[in-house]
């Protein structure tokens, strides 16, 4: 996506409705100053930004997009790419699997409160034998993960919402050339999120308690 041809279709779009700057960052819930930015092509909008900005340009998302991109080569399979990329659905898969991964931490934190001694093996020496070497109280371990678990995932939405759209870009362009190779590199990124920030301490809480309890 050009950003100068993107900001001057919107910002010629917006003088034909009759509209100033102030009025579609109002409706937006975006700074004037931001819209500025996108018209005079020094940024973009957010990916979220897109669909209301397309509807408050009465324009469909196909139209805003394609319109913003700089020529014609890529065609409708470049288009389709965005329009999948930018989709509600995409956006509330990334949301209802954060929230799953968040309702696991905890109802593990709940359960290991309940189920687990006051006093919890963290550390355990590996010889001969596997025996417990360090104690921690379970008031302090289970509480601190849910909380590092928000952490996370509040990080993880952070970077959705922040190279998102340059991860868009880079698709798109890269489709062009490899469909099938662009679908992998989204699905990897996607993957190792989940894993770094979705699954790693619900994994650490449950295996906390296992080892525990036997």
């Amino acid at each position: 996506m050009d950003a100068k041809s993107f900001g001057a279709f919107i910002a010629d779009q917006r003088r034909t409705l009759g509209l100033t700057q102030a009025e579609v960052a109002a409706r937006l819930h975006v700074t004037d100053k931001a819209v500025s930015r996108w018209e005079r092509g020094v940024g973009l909008p957010d990916i979220n930004t897109l669909e209301p900005l397309a509807q408050v340009l009465h324009l469909t998302l196909d139209e805003l997009i394609h319109t913003g991109t700089s020529g014609t080569g890529n065609g409708a399979d470049s288009v389709k790419t965005f329009v999948d990329l930018f989709s509600p659905q995409s956006r509330y898969a990334g949301q209802l699997l954060r929230a799953v991964c968040l309702l696991l931490s905890i109802l593990f934190c709940l359960a290991g409160l309940l189920l687990c001694p006051d006093s919890l093996a963290i550390l355990w020496d590996v010889g001969a034998q596997i025996v417990p070497a360090s104690y921690a109280a379970k008031f302090f371990i289970f509480p601190t993960a849910a909380l590092l678990q928000c952490l996370a995932l509040f990080f993880w939405h952070f970077c959705d919402a922040h190279i998102s759209l340059w991860e868009t870009q880079f698709l798109a362009w890269l489709s062009a050339f490899q469909p099938r190779f662009s679908q992998f590199v989204r699905l990897l990124r996607e993957t190792v999120f989940f894993f770094l920030f979705g699954f790693v301490i619900p994994f650490c809480e449950l295996l906390t308690i296992l080892l525990n309890l036997s």
